[in-house]
């Protein structure tokens, strides 16, 4: 029991700790001038609201397993984010998926209001 407990704990953390760091670089990536630091500064807004949500869980469970799961579920909700976020045109640019990047800064271009004259194939 306390090995499966250690296993969860592990894919839970190796999970949460690339879910900020992917989700502002795609910021970065794919979002205008005007946008990035609106945007940047919302996304640390979730540290502040997962403390609040943090302290509230606790009060009612009690013990620190079914906490860690609870805690646990918008994690995994966020696994279908995968199928919504576009992949970052930088990385398949790195891979010579060239169509697929010009696809996505094509898309980027159009959400920013912003024309593009030359794609990237």
């Amino acid at each position: 029991m306390q090995k499966c407990h250690i296993l969860r704990t592990a894919i839970c953390t190796l999970g949460s700790t690339g879910l900020v760091a992917v989700g502002f670089n795609l910021n970065i990536e794919l979002l205008g001038e005007q946008y990035k630091t609106i945007i940047g500064q919302l996304m640390m807004l979730g540290f502040t609201f997962g403390q609040v949500v943090i302290g509230l869980v606790a009060m009612y469970v009690q013990n620190y397993k079914t906490f860690q799961v609870v805690l646990s579920v918008p994690c995994f909700i966020l696994l279908a984010s995968y199928f919504v976020i576009p992949e970052s045109p930088r990385w398949l640019i790195a891979k010579k998926k060239f169509v697929e990047a010009n696809a996505v800064i094509e898309e980027a271009a159009r959400f920013n209001n912003v024309r593009i004259t030359v794609g990237i194939c």
